[in-house]
């Protein structure tokens, strides 16, 4: 538990660290052509949020994600 300098209360707090933000309107992370054939159109057109991702399509953005990540890195010789 902790306070911070806008909120002195204590509270239990979770400190996130980002390593990147996306601007959806500049970039993205993945193009939709590199997911479009896994994503279902339900959830493209979802008119809600908390809309699940069924686990296996979850798993397969994520696995096409870090090897995009992966392959920058090596483009940018930070690997």
């Amino acid at each position: 538990m902790r306070n911070t300098v806008t909120d002195s209360k204590m509270q239990w707090r979770a400190e996130i660290k980002f390593e990147r933000l996306v601007d959806p309107t500049i970039e993205f992370l993945l193009p939709f052509h590199a997911i479009d054939d896994v994503l279902p159109r339900n959830l493209v057109n979802a008119q809600s949020s908390g809309t699940r991702v069924p686990s296996e399509v979850e798993a397969e953005i994520e696995r096409r994600l870090l090897g995009g990540i992966f392959s920058q890195a090596i483009g940018a010789g930070t690997v």
